[in-house]
């Protein structure tokens, strides 16, 4: 059986089976009972003091017959002299005779699920089903004899009063548990992140030293980034910007007003010490419902044909005729990745107008095999955890909760959703925010480079099928 903390009674795999009943994915059990810590005895008045006015919880005994079994409800504890309903209250057994063997009583009736009375203890059920105790019990020296019942099946189905418990009131320990909602996770759901400074200036070596695949012969990855007006587009390049500097620079214009700050497409280099590295950030203007960037134009820049600073005009399409189109682009003018950026606090509210014109760009992305990612702004607002402190951001549950839904909205991996914090307010740098961004940057290179191996595949293959030549099996 797994270990268990040596202060409570449930194990790790207690806890998740519990979970599981009780339709959570996670949740803290916090130790709000204990009779071996609260007096040394089972008191009903110290149990009604501890546990009153708290919900959900789970009531958790052991016997000397090596049962652990106990009861949940979602309903607080009380002591008015009164039933209370909940159809979510269930018993359960989880160890029979010292050997795991979980099994679940549901609540069968609408009226009865607990009992609430200042002279007993936690008390399940109108027949009682599960009353263990009343008044104050000290210790035999080895258990506490209880002098409540068991007549299971009144209000709770499935179990007998043997399979419950033995028929056993000899309680060695007794509990009660508070479930509360975890919002910062032990371990991290995304892993291999340190958030030392060490790891930051191995991330900025490895990305200084970066070169798009040797075969394919370019000088750097063009990089688009695609989003809503105020989504944190310039925000990132800004960030990454900052990062290379090594203190907060704002030269990408970044906002949130009602129409597009950035009217222009435009390549920007990032500049380290040593000069720009092989990467270019590729912003162009923010997506409105009914303006900003047509959809239309949109294959002209996936395929090399708009210039740096091609200035759009929104009430004007792009066409082979405008001043500085290229009308031959080669792979060193195409975009290599794509990433959607999107403002964490709009991918719920999301209109069905802005959802198809990204559709529509990731459709075109698509179809010319071009790799695309998300990166995820501003978590901050959905986390105060992440507010305060960065590095807890892959161990959040609201962060997470957020890349799995856009992992569903956009029909991408959730590996391929990059949460990072931009720097909007800050004056100082941080070494976790430069981390999730440092990280998300490579990431997309890594992408990038995937692009790069296909052309070259591809174009390996074409000089072999032009000297007639069968490649190899």
């Amino acid at each position: 059986m797994a270990a268990k903390n040596k202060n409570t009674t449930l194990t790790k795999e207690h806890r998740t089976q519990l979970l599981q009943w009780i339709g959570r994915a996670t949740g803290k059990f916090e130790l709000i009972y204990s009779a071996k810590r609260d007096g040394g005895q089972l008191n009903a008045a110290t149990f009604h003091q501890k546990c009153n006015g708290r919900s959900p919880t789970v009531t958790v005994a052991t016997n000397n017959a090596g049962y652990i079994f106990g009861g949940y409800t979602a309903m607080p504890w009380h002591q008015n002299g009164n039933y209370s309903n909940d159809p979510a209250a269930f018993l359960f057994r989880l160890n029979e005779a010292n050997v795991y063997s979980p099994k679940k009583s549901n609540c069968c009736t609408t009226v009865n699920g607990i009992l609430g009375n200042g002279q007993y203890g936690p008390t399940f059920g109108g027949g009682n089903d599960w009353y263990p105790f009343s008044g104050t019990i000290g210790s035999s020296g080895t258990y506490w004899q209880g002098n409540g019942a068991f007549k299971l099946g009144h209000s709770y189905a499935g179990l007998t009063t043997q399979e419950f418990s033995g028929n056993n009131q000899c309680y060695t320990d007794f509990e009660v548990y508070e479930i509360l909602d975890v919002k910062i996770e032990e371990t991290p759901w995304r892993k291999g992140i340190s958030w030392q400074n060490k790891d930051r200036d191995i991330l900025i070596k490895s990305i200084q030293h970066y070169r798009p695949v040797e075969e394919m012969n370019l000088r750097h990855a063009n990089i688009l980034l695609i989003g809503q007006i105020g989504s944190g587009k310039s925000s990132f390049y800004n960030t990454l910007q900052s990062i290379f500097k090594g203190y907060v620079v704002n030269k990408a214009i970044s906002g949130s007003g009602a129409h597009s700050i950035t009217t222009k497409f435009r390549k920007y280099d990032i500049r380290s010490e040593n000069g720009p590295l092989s990467i270019k950030l590729c912003d162009t203007m923010g997506l409105e419902e009914e303006g900003g960037l047509n959809v239309i134009d949109f294959p002209y820049i996936l395929d090399g044909n708009i210039p740096d600073r091609f200035q759009f005009n929104p009430a004007a399409r792009v066409t082979p005729r405008v001043g500085g189109f290229i009308k031959d682009p080669t792979l060193a003018t195409m975009i290599h990745c794509v990433t959607f950026v999107i403002d964490v606090n709009t991918v719920s509210m999301m209109s069905e107008k802005m959802m198809a014109k990204l559709k529509a760009i990731q459709e075109l992305v698509n179809e010319r095999g071009i790799p695309l990612l998300v990166l995820m702004t501003k978590i901050d607002q959905v986390c105060g955890d992440v507010e305060q402190d960065t590095s807890v951001a892959l161990r959040s549950t609201s962060v997470h909760d957020m890349v799995k839904l856009v992992s569903d909205k956009f029909g991408v991996p959730s590996s391929s959703v990059l949460p990072v914090r931009n720097y909007e307010s800050q004056i100082e740098l941080d070494v976790s925010a430069d981390i999730l961004s440092l990280v998300a940057l490579r990431q997309i290179l890594r992408a990038a480079d995937g692009y790069f191996e296909e052309q070259a595949d591809l174009l390996a293959e074409e000089n072999i099928s032009c000297m007639n030549i069968k490649p190899d099996k």
